[in-house]
């Protein structure tokens, strides 16, 4: 499978963190400003990823044109940022401050912080990945040349103050890094002491692309001025990384300009791509491993007649080719076989998940059942099927479109979708039901989960009935699911659940169902 903007960034934060996916919640989304780390209850980055501008794009608080200089030094900083936080990650423990900071400036103490666990980064960077630091420290050195605090009594501070600022140094070098114990954190306490005491000595400005901590950093955006000249595996990534993200972003765009469209007439506020929340998404799939394990052992003899190799020696005998066939001596038998129409024919499936606050109510393990829904379907249709995941409330949300391939991105906003808001169904079938109707598959299934008690729509019965008769016509087969046997007052074709597992079991007897006419 090919490799996505989001593999190369999940591989590069978690390997250099030294920690696993389940472990740490890696956030990115175009909506932060500035980067963020915090430690205490659980570890939690935030990561801005470059946003696409009428300009160009920016990225934390730099505005960068479209030339292609620009958008080099764009991704080195962003890349840089990754590095840099997944190495705080490996490296720092902000515990040791807890109680030196009472009583300090929280502007000063977190210059002295900074200081020190940014030295333990850059040491553990330039041993671990050479290359990859010599590019950051170029980036760090021109940033601060261009951007950094360049006051008199700053560079006067700096002159009578150098010999403290450099024993603190040479005694960090000789600092093991990743070692916590009792010996270590007396010995960061006293370098922060030290540091404290002669705080006009650090500098007052750190990088905007590392973690913000005690600056308070503008939303205005400064044009750019500096530019790289990355090298060796570094520049590489910038390519693949600026390459990938604009591909993924163009079709998502192509997707929701289309959508747009087919909003016409219905209620929705927006039509969303959900953040990514990589993390969730493994907390969900560990909690519900046992159902996943089911719904595979379960589904693996189902095969959908297009999909399965054997169904390729069915069909009427051309006798031309069954003689050139045995001839030959071929083992390519199946092509001497005619497929029947019956036998060509191909299906698409879009899962419509409701998100609404009232559903959430009833059912809280809702995520839990979209996931289980989204790994049943990708086991059922295989690496090329054809279907799609989505969830509304009074937002529509794309978790997977049904050109999209069920990857680390799907996964990712499965685990970043929220809850809450009204329950817009009948405009969720109307729009899923316009979206089928425009692909060019024989069979198409609409299944849609959701409650008995929807919110935020007047007159419901006859909207939900009219909104099914419509995509009906259209030549879309409504299943759906719902908690009680209340679904039958709405659905023709459904079922009805009481928890999780119940309700996985009649999603795979339904798929089964439809999927035995090919077989």
């Amino acid at each position: 499978m090919q490799q996505t903007f989001l593999d190369i960034i999940y591989k590069i934060f978690y390997d250099t963190a030294q920690r696993d996916f389940k472990d740490i919640r890696l956030v990115l989304s175009e909506k932060f400003f500035y980067p963020y780390i915090q430690f205490e209850p659980r570890v939690e980055v935030r990561i801005p990823i470059p946003k696409k501008t009428d300009f160009g794009i920016s990225y934390a608080g730099f505005q960068f044109d479209d030339s292609q200089e620009d958008m080099i030094t764009a991704w080195g900083i962003f890349l840089a940022t990754v590095y840099h936080l997944a190495a705080h990650v490996a490296v720092t423990d902000y515990s040791v401050y807890e109680n030196w900071t009472r009583n300090k400036t929280p502007g000063v103490f977190w210059r002295v912080i900074d200081f020190i666990e940014d030295n333990s980064v850059a040491r553990y960077l330039s041993s671990t990945n050479p290359d990859v630091w010599t590019n950051i420290s170029q980036i760090n050195q021109k940033f601060m040349e261009t951007y950094g605090n360049d006051k008199k009594e700053y560079k006067f501070a700096r002159k009578i103050g150098s010999k403290v600022l450099d024993s603190v140094k040479k005694e960090m070098s000789h600092e093991t890094l990743q070692v916590f114990d009792d010996l270590h954190k007396k010995r960061i306490l006293s370098w922060a002491n030290s540091l404290y005491r002669n705080s006009k000595i650090l500098p007052k400005d750190i990088p905007s692309y590392y973690e913000q901590h005690g600056s308070n950093p503008t939303l205005l955006l400064k044009k750019n001025k500096i530019q790289i000249l990355p090298s060796g595996q570094f520049q590489n990534t910038i390519k693949k990384l600026n390459y990938l993200y604009l591909e993924e972003k163009e079709r998502l765009d192509s997707i929701l300009h289309k959508l747009r469209k087919d909003v016409t007439g219905l209620n929705f506020d927006e039509i969303i791509i959900p953040n990514e929340d990589i993390f969730e998404y493994f907390q969900l799939k560990e909690k519900n491993k046992k159902i996943i394990k089911k719904i595979r052992e379960q589904i693996r003899s189902v095969y959908n007649n297009s999909e399965n190799p054997e169904t390729n020696f069915y069909g009427e005998i051309d006798m031309e080719l069954a003689i050139q066939a045995i001839a030959s001596h071929t083992e390519r038998y199946a092509e001497v076989f005619n497929k029947t129409e019956e036998q060509r024919i191909e299906e698409t499936w879009a899962i419509l998940i409701d998100n609404s606050a009232s559903l959430k109510l009833r059912f809280e393990p809702v995520k839990d059942f979209m996931l289980c829904l989204a790994e049943a379907s990708d086991e059922l249709t295989g690496p090329s099927g054809s279907w799609g995941l989505y969830s509304y409330d009074q937002k529509f949300s794309i978790l997977k479109d049904h050109k999209g391939k069920y990857n680390q991105d799907v996964r990712a906003r499965i685990g970043g979708l929220k809850s809450g808001g009204l329950s817009f169904t009948p405009d969720a079938i109307l729009l899923t039901g316009r979206m089928l109707q425009k692909n060019p598959a024989d069979l198409k299934h609409l299944f849609i989960f959701t409650d008995d008690f929807p919110t935020g729509i007047w007159n419901y019965d006859q909207k939900i009935y009219l909104a099914i008769k419509e995509v009906e016509r259209m030549g879309i087969e409504v299943i759906g699911i719902g908690l009680s046997s209340n679904v039958q007052k709405y659905f023709s074709d459904s079922a009805w659940g009481a928890d999780l597992r119940d309700l996985v079991d009649k999603f795979v007897k339904i798929y089964r169902m439809k999927s035995s006419k090919f077989i």
